[in-house]
């Protein structure tokens, strides 16, 4: 396959990228009134960003800025009030450090996820075919009918979750063009602060999944078997580095090590300075795995 022919191919993978996160956010928010946060939202707007950028020419592009297409589509579309509402009110907004704009795009993008008007300005900039030729390459997503229905078919499914987004959110990741692809570049600190927010949810969800099966209440949850947990998680304080005990169903702390086994996990440590420690002499440490059965 030749470069031409594998950056084709890449603006599907564009396109399914943006499927698959919003197929997470399904999974996510099975309630349409569950409001969606920023850290749960990062993947699907930094798809729009791709799909934007992808085949997009000029020299802001090939630094991840895709404002002067956004603009140049509202200024030919002065009859759309409401998009051009949407990229006068991102316009307005202050931020450091954002010569390119990339930040105020991006911004936009979460707007439009509040406003649940995806599907509606993704519409006008489809359907600015002069301004399209104009700004993109033959090999843009925006170039071809069959992927932008489906651009379209996905912001319209988008629109109808609840998002309570920032604006000024700090992303964990910059774009790279590399062989005309749009790749998200992620600093270390922003691969460690995902790798503990993923703990985080494996820990929270368990605990939530616990408190509803108390009332008798079924979930089912790929992330780990509920019905063979225990309601005991194992933390660690911070001045004796001896482990305690936090019973997640009744709110009750021990130094004592459960009989019935207790849950462990590295992100458990975040939630140590808001968990009340016991005020009885300190036990021996634990060294157990993460998940230990009953002794």
């Amino acid at each position: 396959m030749d470069k031409k022919s594998l950056i084709f191919d890449f603006r599907g993978y564009a396109i399914e990228e943006a499927e698959q996160s919003y197929l997470f956010l399904s999974k996510v928010s099975k309630d349409s009134k569950e409001v969606i946060d920023d850290y749960t939202a990062e993947n699907i707007v930094s798809s729009f960003e791709c799909i934007l950028l992808f085949g997009l020419k000029g020299r802001q592009a090939s630094q991840g800025s895709f404002w002067k297409f956004i603009k140049d589509c509202a200024k030919h579309n002065q009859g759309e009030k409401v998009f051009c509402s949407d990229v006068s009110f991102a316009s307005s907004l202050y931020f450091d450090d954002d010569a390119n704009n990339i930040k105020r795009g991006r911004a936009w993008i979460r707007q439009l996820l509040n406003a649940q008007r995806a599907k509606q300005s993704f519409s006008v900039i489809a359907k600015s075919t002069d301004v399209i030729r104009r700004w993109t390459h033959v090999h843009s997503v925006l170039r071809s009918l069959r992927l932008t229905q489906r651009l379209l078919e996905i912001a319209k499914q988008v629109s109808k979750f609840k998002f309570e987004l920032q604006l000024h959110y700090k992303c964990r990741y910059h774009w790279k063009i590399i062989d005309g692809y749009p790749t998200r570049v992620y600093d270390k600190a922003g691969i460690a602060q995902r790798t503990k927010r993923n703990k985080e949810l494996i820990v929270q969800s368990t605990i939530k999944a616990m408190s509803e099966m108390e009332i008798g209440r079924e979930r089912k949850t790929s992330q780990i078997d509920v019905s063979a947990t225990t309601p005991w998680v194992r933390f660690i304080d911070e001045d004796s580095k001896h482990a305690y005990y936090f019973n997640a169903r009744t709110g009750a702390t021990t130094w004592t090590e459960p009989k019935e086994g207790y849950l462990t996990d590295a992100s458990a440590l975040a939630w140590q300075k808001t968990k009340r420690k016991p005020s009885n002499s300190v036990a021996s440490d634990d060294t157990a795995s993460t998940f230990a059965s009953e002794t």
